[in-house]
């Protein structure tokens, strides 16, 4: 695809997301490849031009090349926006003073299909505001650790091995064409999930370091006693909203997809950023499920309000069969893990 030139961005403050995106790309894969892969060909990576919300990484003969689609940002922007204006998400934050932010955006609310949009209000005081643009970051961040998860997983050069084709367009779940069972695939998804989680720490780092820095930040993280364990319950919570946004508004647990159910990636994700987080920090996991149980209940509410989310999903039985299937879907992650494991820049544990 052709690179996406950022000088066409004439509005300051959405540069500003792409520019923040590069330079945490740059010291992510920096980190990656100093600890993992120094042996290795080199990650590189750009924005690309395309009219779908998508991002991909290809296995070359002499490098791995992530490439993110030049609207992924400015969509996280407009998502987290609408999501934002809900005075139910988040509802510690300010709603009520006047609108740094009061605009009718005509949203992509299909990625498969820039043509379908709605009107979406977004709605925002500076408080959400802030909140709005922090999380679009932080979810910008964590779609382009998942494709270093791929790498680093040995998808791309696994794929490469197995098909002759070393690309893995991934962010869009559409039936796969080719030689990788889509239980494989699946599994795989998982696999770049749980290392983008290992690899957020550093961005949760820089959040509560400079907490003291902006009164919207400080707002954000809450009441300090919980500001840690509130904001790892936010960072799942808003991927949840991004998988749903990614994958429509379908509410069947579809073993023919590429990606397992958006519900099922953020049970999985809330056990895998909790596993990092006690790793690296002390907290108490109780706080955590309890600011978890109730960010993610915000965060469905609002995208039911959005129209992103069909109700069933709210549904106990539903539920129920989310947690059956997310007992599959590790059991399958054990197998595929084992059965491609020397591709892995990493030994499972």
């Amino acid at each position: 695809m052709k690179p996406f030139d950022l000088n066409l961005l004439t509005e300051p403050s959405i540069r500003r997301e792409y520019d923040v995106l590069l330079r945490r790309a740059e010291a992510v894969t920096k980190s990656v490849q100093d600890s993992l892969g120094a042996d290795r060909d080199p990650i590189k990576y750009h924005f690309v031009e395309a009219d779908v919300f998508n991002a991909c990484v290809t296995r070359d003969q002499d490098a791995y090349f992530i490439e993110i689609n030049n609207s992924v940002p400015l969509l996280m922007m407009i998502l987290f926006g609408a999501l934002l204006s809900q005075p139910d998400m988040l509802p510690y934050l300010d709603s009520k003073s006047g609108f740094a932010t009061n605009e009718n955006l005509p949203a992509v609310v299909d990625p498969l299909n820039f043509e379908g949009r709605a009107i979406w209000d977004v709605k925002l005081t500076a408080e959400r505001a802030f909140a709005a643009l922090t999380l679009a970051d932080m979810c910008s961040l964590f779609i382009f650790c998942h494709e270093i998860g791929h790498i680093v997983s040995g998808h791309a050069d696994a794929q490469s091995a197995v098909t002759g084709d070393g690309k893995i367009a991934e962010l869009i779940s559409v039936a796969p064409k080719g030689k990788i069972d889509e239980t494989v695939l699946q599994a795989w998804e998982l696999d770049a999930d749980g290392v983008a989680a290992s690899l957020m720490s550093s961005f949760i780092d820089e959040l509560l370091t400079l907490r003291n820095a902006r009164s919207e930040l400080d707002a954000l993280l809450g009441d300090r006693e919980e500001a840690l364990p509130n904001l790892l319950a936010i960072a799942v919570s808003s991927l949840f909203a991004v998988f749903c946004y990614i994958t429509g508004t379908r509410d069947q647990l579809d073993l023919k997809s590429t990606h397992p159910h958006p519900l099922v990636r953020a049970h999985y994700l809330h056990d895998m950023i909790l596993n990092a987080a006690e790793a690296k920090w002390t907290f108490d996991r109780g706080t955590f499920e309890k600011c978890f149980d109730e960010r993610l209940d915000e965060t469905m509410h609002a995208l039911e309000q959005i129209k992103l989310l069909p109700a069933r999903i709210l549904e106990e039985d539903f539920g129920s069969a989310v947690q059956e299937d997310m007992r599959w879907q590790i059991n399958n992650q054990k197998r595929v893990k084992a059965e491609f494991a020397s591709w892995s820049w990493v030994e499972w544990g």
